[in-house]
């Protein structure tokens, strides 16, 4: 999701993976509505899609909604063929973007757009070929560029991931949900390397 020069607080960005059934039942906080039966959903956006709950919260131009670069990403978590779907919202209308759908090797477990609005962070199930943290570059359009040459960019099994308001930090829980990892986001690759363990 790309929102000229706003942030948002991410705590509200960050989803994890919910069955229909589950996400039938948080739908009004989570605003998703855009599945087929038997599929479950996976959201990530900002701007004035979500509701920023920062200390200093934009009040004017960029990100006020007179900005037109308003994007949300949701995907698919099936055993099929997985992808994101994205959308310029800035009008307020669902306008597919350029390239949209686009696809990928795993299936997703959570999604992460950092304060910045320049990268989208997905962790994959754990019986992905390579499970963990890819990254993606966002376009000024909206479009999705894989990071690291297309390979993981953090190898783990990770059921949740959020981002410091600030953008400095990304954190994971494993699986077991005994471990929390942080790591610091380069703010130029948007690559991450690990800072500390918690457990």
């Amino acid at each position: 999701m790309s929102c000229s020069g706003e942030t948002c607080d991410n705590s509200v960005e960050e989803t994890t993976v919910y069955s229909l059934r589950k996400a039938a039942g948080r739908l009004a906080v989570r605003v998703c509505a855009a599945a087929g039966v038997g599929s479950t959903l996976l959201l990530a956006g900002c701007n004035n899609f979500f509701v920023c709950q920062k200390a200093s919260c934009p009040s004017s131009g960029s990100g006020s909604g007179s900005t037109t670069t308003d994007y949300l990403y949701v995907s698919n978590a099936t055993a099929g063929t997985t992808y994101i779907s994205g959308y310029d919202i800035g009008s307020g209308a669902l306008t597919a973007i350029s390239g949209s759908p686009f696809n990928l090797d795993y299936i997703p477990v959570a999604m992460n757009v950092s304060p910045n609005d320049d990268f989208l962070y997905i962790a994959s199930a754990t019986n992905a070929s390579n499970p963990g943290i890819y990254v993606y570059s966002i376009g000024s359009t909206g479009a999705l560029s894989i990071q690291n040459s297309g390979d993981v960019d953090i190898s783990g099994d990770i059921s949740s991931m959020d981002i410091s308001s600030d953008g400095g930090y990304l954190f994971t829980v494993n699986t077991l949900g005994t471990l929390l990892t942080e790591y610091q986001i380069n703010s130029s690759t948007g690559l991450l390397a690990q800072a500390a363990t918690f457990r």
